[in-house]
């Protein structure tokens, strides 16, 4: 179930559906090669008309075939994921009514190049920029901080991550990974994930259909026609929506595409490639390949990718050796788990909405605000041949949201399941005394007592304590019910104090 916000208006349309109820579009939502994206005026729900080259089929041969494709789409293995399924498709016409949840928005909301000049031009400027800082520059800066800034990107990316790998799990190919087929709550109190257009999933490697993709998102064996979608090229295409979002940049539009880009007009006979075509078949090395700086490229974001010792690596794999060799790119479990491990290394600024570790800094260093309150969190598995214990996670979670803040399941370790996000803990604050909650069945709770001789005093889902005493170090055990896997020692400090 998703809901989008709309972008354009049009004309009311009246569709009839299989089952003869009748659907009256508003809203354009959004608009691809395969297909529109319509509101109705019943609340929840959406309709999908398939396209053909740009245009509404009508010859009634192929509505059929298409309508027999979508129903095929609802047998599946799809259950238990977020993804938007055709409920009933329409009649006499080639197109589909999905379900709908309230307050989404695209992760085009993310990418610069999917705004509108205006829309840019209106997002008030940072009061911490310099004033002298090129134009561009401070637009791309405002924009970041405006659409949400850098964590909430990372969990955006990390939920579509596991989405997708849920789906290749299953042998099935996403097929179409563009901004406009994702989308996340629009809210920034929540971060539900679900992915639409669900009827170009298909079995991995077993369709003779023509291969789909976005423009500048496609893979290069599927821009040159050599295979048809695969759990390869959609790892591809994902990799480029992380690096438009967090860099704000395409990964390989760089120096080499800007520079043959002049000359296309005038150079392009029929034989020579241009620029873009050259980026379309991974002719071009990636802007910040450090093994070729032939297309190299800085730009104000660089540093969010550059820096970051889970990501970098998977970009430089994935764009570097990946590029031809599709079995060499890392998979949608590789890039959730660098993606959330991270979001949990860093602090967001609640005013600048850039995020930065706390442990090397006091202040944010882009606007010097001072660092929210924060928990530290130290995961620990415990080996039960020997009692040796090994840190599994590290994680700063802000206090916001009126002091409370929730633990996620994936401090013990599980980022590779949706069980990653999923809650543990809730602990919420007063000035007196603070309440932790237990959220989950899977897992007995023990607070180990430090000042008790190291006495465990069953949790029984709730544990009072004192405010003056958070400061301290906390101790829980937490044995999951599932005897396979290892128990934990998870530490809790306010504010990351020792």
């Amino acid at each position: 179930m998703i809901l989008m916000n709309g972008v354009y208006e049009i004309k009311q349309r009246k569709l009839l559906d299989e089952n003869s109820y009748q659907h009256t579009t508003t809203d354009e939502l959004g608009r691809g090669g395969q297909g529109i994206v319509y509101r109705t005026i019943d609340d929840g729900f959406a309709v999908k008309l398939i396209l053909e080259n740009g245009n509404e089929l009508t010859d009634p041969i192929k509505i059929k075939q298409k309508i027999n494709e979508i129903k095929n789409i609802q047998l599946l293995p799809v259950q238990q994921i977020n993804i938007a399924l055709p409920l009933v498709s329409l009649q006499d016409q080639a197109g589909y009514v999905m379900s709908l949840m309230a307050d989404m928005q695209p992760f085009a909301k993310f990418i610069y190049q999917e705004q509108s000049q205006q829309d840019i031009l209106k997002i008030q400027k940072l009061d911490w920029i310099d004033t002298q800082w090129p134009e561009m520059l401070k637009n791309e800066l405002a924009f970041f901080s405006h659409s949400g800034g850098h964590k909430r990107r990372l969990m955006a990316l990390y939920r579509c991550a596991l989405i997708l790998n849920q789906l290749h799990g299953r042998g099935l190919v996403y097929g179409d990974i563009n901004p406009n087929n994702e989308f996340i709550s629009a809210s920034e109190d929540y971060d539900e994930v679900w992915l639409i257009d669900a009827d170009n999933i298909r079995f991995d490697l077993v369709s003779n259909k023509n291969p789909i993709f976005f423009p500048e998102y496609g893979a290069p064996e599927l821009v040159t026609d050599q295979t048809a979608n695969s759990i390869y090229s959609d790892r591809y295409s994902f990799a480029i929506l992380a690096h438009m979002m967090l860099a704000l940049h395409h990964p390989f539009k760089g120096k080499a595409f800007y520079e043959d880009g002049e000359d296309d007009d005038w150079n392009n006979d029929g034989d020579e490639l241009t620029s873009q075509q050259k980026i379309d078949r991974g002719l071009l090395s990636w802007i910040y390949d450090t093994q070729d700086l032939s297309n190299s490229y800085e730009n104000s974001l660089a540093a969010l990718i550059k820096e970051d010792n889970f990501l970098f690596p998977l970009f430089q794999k994935c764009f570097s050796i990946g590029r031809k060799d599709i079995h060499q790119r890392p998979t949608l479990q590789h890039w959730a788990i660098a993606l959330i491990r991270s979001h949990d290394q860093l602090l967001t600024c609640p005013v600048c909405k850039f995020a930065f570790s706390p442990i090397e800094n006091l202040t944010c260093p882009d606007c010097k605000e001072k660092k929210p309150d924060y928990f530290q969190l130290d995961s620990y598995s415990i080996h039960q041949d020997d009692q040796t214990k090994k840190m599994v996670w590290s994680a700063y979670l802000e206090i916001k949201n009126q002091n409370h803040i929730v633990i996620p399941q994936r401090v013990l370790g599980q980022v590779s399941s949706i069980q990653g996000a999923k809650a543990l803990f809730s602990i919420y604050l007063s000035e007196q005394t603070v309440l932790i909650q237990q959220e989950s069945d899977d897992y007995q709770i023990s607070y180990i007592n430090h000042h008790n001789k190291m006495n465990l005093t069953k949790m029984n889902y709730r544990l009072e304590l004192s405010t003056e005493n958070m400061n301290e170090a906390h101790y829980f055990l937490i044995e999951p019910n599932n005897q396979c896997d290892s128990s934990c020692v998870l530490k809790i400090v306010k504010n990351g104090c020792i």
